[in-house]
């Protein structure tokens, strides 16, 4: 993962393993990630001017849901997500479930929404037993 492009690469093929190797910077408007359940190492490195505020959609963010994936050592800065209408908001993901693991990560920025609205992730599912 060294661009735009790369990143938006994982909606293809969500399951696998990636390492960040660049600092990325997106420049316009971003269309969420679909469901992640791959492993992505960030590598210390930055992902810079996350912006959505098309208010079109739940789950705005990064990635839309993270699904027993594994999210570490990232840093988001310069966000802007606004999503007055809808529900479950945040930097990194929308939502958060099955057994999904997030360290290492941190975000800068503005996040707003109608409700599960968190600055890094707008919905955590817990089940018993995960």
């Amino acid at each position: 993962m060294a661009d735009r492009t790369d990143l938006e690469e994982l909606a293809f093929c969500s399951g696998s393993y990636f390492a960040q190797t660049a600092d990325i910077t997106l420049a316009s408007q971003w269309q969420p990630l679909p469901t992640f359940t791959g492993n992505y190492q960030g590598n210390g490195r930055t992902i810079d001017g996350l912006t959505n505020t098309s208010n079109t959609a739940i789950r705005t963010a990064l990635i839309r849901v993270i699904d027993g994936g594994t999210i570490s050592d990232v840093n988001l800065t310069g966000v802007n997500i606004s999503s007055p209408d809808y529900y479950s908001a945040g930097a990194l993901a929308g939502e958060l479930t099955g057994g999904a693991i997030v360290s290492g990560v941190s975000a800068a920025g503005s996040v707003s929404g109608e409700f599960q609205v968190g600055g890094l992730v707008g919905y955590t599912v817990v089940v018993p037993g995960e």
